[in-house]
């Protein structure tokens, strides 16, 4: 983890949501470990259900919603167990696209966190959440911090992208490329010595076959300052036991989040809020747009004995 300071002259305030007070147990550790690391900075914890509570959650997240502050990007962490209703809401009505969502799944008892996980990265395209490992609320403020003391830099900032990922998942990295160039996000391919060099942002598409790489790539741009970024290119369904290593693995990781599967698109968006590339958030709210409005525009249907009536 880097051990880079920035000074600041007021106490910064990181406020993060969860959706019981039975989750304590398991955000405390990070959450410790994080303050350790960042004395300057004061975390202020508060519970809400979206299922349970949801005028005390709207009222938190009203309050934490930069809707009329400006362009540049906030942050909201939430996590909860089971559904993870929270994140959604917050992510669909109180989040504007250059905000950065980010999740953190609790563990259960009924799934041991796995519903939480699954819930919680599994977002529609356009719509992503910054998925980290289980209970890992340490990782969660890191990327937070690192995404905050980033300077806006618009198009300047190069993605990277692991070269071993081009060479064991070839196919995906030109799909991932076509999305970056779709939304003009500047990319490159980096060695080990980059990673551990550049600090910046990395997107890794994830297969059962590259997964033992996640852990140091998160290794070598930890120190640097850099966020790692990985969706899975494996259909989800094809093997359950894969997304719980995962899981448990990213648990362990300092600086790397999750998004959705198959959808290089949220990846990206991810990527385009992590470096603060408003041209690039410009073009992706666009095409988004398009999508809502043909949503808005469908009158529905009406089926009666079997057949939809005109």
């Amino acid at each position: 983890m880097s051990e880079h300071r920035t000074e600041t002259k007021t106490p910064e305030i990181y406020c993060v949501t969860f959706g019981s007070t039975s989750d304590e147990n398991n955000i405390l550790p990070g959450i410790k470990q994080f303050t350790d690391r960042y004395p300057e900075i004061r975390i202020v914890v508060q519970y809400a259900s979206a299922d349970n509570t949801p005028e005390k959650a709207g009222a938190i997240l009203s309050r934490l919603s930069p809707k009329d502050h400006g362009y540049e990007g906030v942050f909201f962490i939430n996590g909860a167990g089971m559904s993870n209703v929270l994140t959604g809401v917050c992510k669909a009505q109180y989040a504007r696209l250059q905000d950065l969502v980010i999740g953190v799944p609790i563990a259960d008892n009924s799934s041991a966190g796995l519903t939480a996980f699954l819930s919680t990265v599994e977002k529609p395209p356009y719509n992503p959440v910054f998925t980290v490992g289980l209970n890992n609320t340490d990782a969660a403020l890191e990327i937070a911090y690192r995404f905050m003391h980033r300077a806006s830099v618009e198009e300047a900032e190069t993605v990277g992208i692991p070269e071993q990922t081009r060479r064991f998942l070839p196919d995906f990295c030109l799909k991932l490329e076509e999305v970056l160039n779709e939304f003009n996000i500047p990319f490159s391919y980096r060695d080990q010595s980059a990673l551990e060099s550049d600090g910046g942002v990395v997107i890794s598409p994830l297969s059962q076959g590259v997964c033992p790489l996640l852990k140091k790539f998160d290794r070598a741009i930890a120190g640097s300052g850099g966020i790692q970024i990985v969706y899975s290119v494996d259909l989800i369904y094809a093997d359950v036991s894969f997304y719980e290593r995962i899981m448990r693995e990213m648990g362990g990781m300092s600086c790397t989040g999750m998004t959705t599967s198959l959808f290089p698109v949220n990846a990206a968006i991810v990527a385009a809020q992590l470096i603060r590339n408003k041209h690039a958030i410009q073009l992706i709210e666009e095409k988004r747009q398009t999508r809502v409005e043909k949503l808005n525009q469908h009158p529905g249907f009406v089926m009666v004995n079997g057949e939809i009536e005109n």
